[in-house]
């Protein structure tokens, strides 16, 4: 299988490359227009269809020249099956996944692996065949989500099941490749100089219910900030429980994504580890303004 492409004004540069996973969607939408926003980094974005949102294109389905879509490498390819997208990894700096699915309409085995896999497979592929250090998720915060929706169990058993990759086995697995790198370097007699190596980073992002306006095909905005905002003000009246519950707008979620993924001056980054951005940071931290 050959991964096919959709792009019209996309071009090649010494930016980083930033590899982002669900682009197409809700919050992955957002995502990636904050990236081209920043314009710093070459993005490209994998999704099933490999083409930009329908709401995006113009006429006849050809890109309109001052969309943001233009700017972006879209990549058709299944996150579960790494031979469809793997050579598009090599030289990315950090591989953002922003995919999930809700428990409804579907089976368990289906919304575990759609929230679970489809994150897992692709951060693992980066690091395993590329030495990828940088992953960035978005999660979910799981507070009253197991009380409140009914069948959660699998959504919210894949969404820990993320965590637990990125906290552990990617972490963990980057360090001894980064230990190893240092190693060979300081015994190495060579006088050229070796790639830098950096300490891997796994950040996962943890929204409660993401307000905003979400598209809906071609023609349908729906505004949902209309009804979670006003839900959002209540909540964050009512102390830690409400602020890791209370619904938080897509762009400061957006933001709090992108910024994880390029950001090299605050020490939680740089420093490497594992890191977690609360809802409750999500709602206060100045940074994620809009």
């Amino acid at each position: 299988h050959t991964p096919s492409f959709h792009h019209s004004s996309f071009m090649s540069g010494k930016r980083k490359l930033v590899v982002l996973f669900g682009a197409n969607g809700y919050v992955g939408r957002a995502i990636a227009k904050e990236f081209v926003r920043r314009g710093t980094v070459e993005l490209t974005a994998i999704s099933r269809s490999g083409v930009p949102p329908p709401n995006e294109e113009g006429k006849n389905g050809k890109s309109s020249s001052s969309s943001w879509t233009d700017k972006i490498k879209w990549v058709a390819a299944d996150s579960t099956k790494p031979d469809t997208y793997a050579e598009h990894l090599q030289g990315a700096s950090c591989i953002v996944t922003s995919i999930g699915v809700l428990p409804f309409g579907i089976s368990k085995e289906d919304c575990y692996k759609g929230n679970a896999d489809t994150n897992i497979i692709p951060a693992k592929t980066a690091q395993k065949v590329h030495g990828l250090n940088r992953f960035v998720a978005v999660g979910a915060s799981l507070g009253v989500a197991g009380a409140l929706v009914p069948g959660a169990k699998p959504y919210i058993e894949g969404k820990m099941a993320v965590e637990n990759f990125a906290k552990n086995e990617f972490v963990r697995d980057g360090n001894n490749e980064h230990t190893n790198a240092r190693s060979n370097d300081s015994n190495s007699n060579s006088n050229s100089a070796s790639p830098p190596t950096t300490p891997p980073l796994a950040v996962v992002v943890k929204p409660g219910g993401v307000s905003g306006t979400k598209r809906v095909g071609e023609n349908l905005n729906l505004p949902l900030w209309m009804l979670m905002d006003p839900v959002t003000m209540v909540m964050k009246r009512l102390g830690k429980f409400g602020m890791e519950n209370s619904p938080v707008r897509v762009e400061r979620v957006a933001k709090a994504v992108v910024n994880a993924a390029l950001s090299d001056d605050e020490a939680r980054f740089s420093s490497g580890g594992y890191v977690e951005i609360s809802n409750e940071e999500l709602l206060t931290n100045p940074k994620y303004d809009f």
